[in-house]
């Protein structure tokens, strides 16, 4: 998700000039018409074309990798929340430099970086490139959550559900476990989708009220 939103502003970019050469090709410039005409021709017509790309922007992967960012921080929020809690009863205080914990904190503040370059870069290809880089690095961070309880001793224990001999954990606690990991990941997608939506809406307006005010600038001329 994240790598080819890498591509997304090149795409946008290169598909809205040739829209734009096409309709230039296609509508002809007057002979006898000067380069200011021909500047005029090929503005309306790059026009045309940004229309066209803002019609498409809500499709593009960075949309999927921008709105995915504050579902994924508030999760993670909260793993870090309910699980100290749940640690001051079992280990008597609310958090240790823990593996898993560390790692976990890690992938929050990775969370954070990435909405920050969101709200800090205004277009939306070049903070779609900055993030999907920040997402490639932050990545390897997954693996290392995962086997934090291998590679260290840690106070969490290992795993328990996905492993080679079955799980460990009692059938009465294993199922109510597995249905709550379906229905957060549900919830996840929920959210995902209807964040998604509103961006789309947000990215078409955003260019069509830009491609108004162009047009009225090249009516002033």
């Amino acid at each position: 998700m994240a790598t080819t939103s890498l591509l997304c502003g090149a795409d946008l970019l290169i598909g809205d000039d040739l829209i734009g050469l096409s309709c230039l090709g296609a509508a002809g410039v007057p002979d006898g018409a000067g380069g200011h005409e021909y500047a005029r021709h090929a503005h309306v017509c790059r026009i045309l074309g940004r229309e066209r790309g803002a019609a498409q922007a809500g499709g593009r992967s960075d949309v999927a990798a921008k709105t995915a960012g504050p579902i994924g921080a508030t999760f993670t929020f909260v793993a870090l929340v309910t699980g100290s809690l749940w640690g001051k009863p079992m280990w008597g205080t609310y958090w240790v430099w823990d593996a898993r914990l560390t790692s976990v904190l890690v992938l929050f503040l990775l969370y954070l970086g990435l909405l920050a370059l969101w709200q800090a870069i205004e277009e939306p290809g070049r903070a779609g490139r900055a993030a999907a880089i920040l997402a490639l690095v932050g990545a390897v961070n997954v693996p290392i959550i995962h086997y934090s309880v291998v590679w260290w001793n840690t106070l969490h224990q290992p795993a328990s559900v996905f492993r080679v001999g079955g799980p460990s954990i009692d059938p009465s606690l294993l199922a109510p476990l597995l249905v709550m990991a379906l229905a957060f990941t549900l919830l996840f997608i929920l959210l995902h989708l209807i964040s998604m939506r509103a961006e789309i809406l947000r990215r078409r307006v955003r260019a069509l009220q830009q491609t108004q005010v162009e047009r009225a600038a090249l009516v002033e001329v």
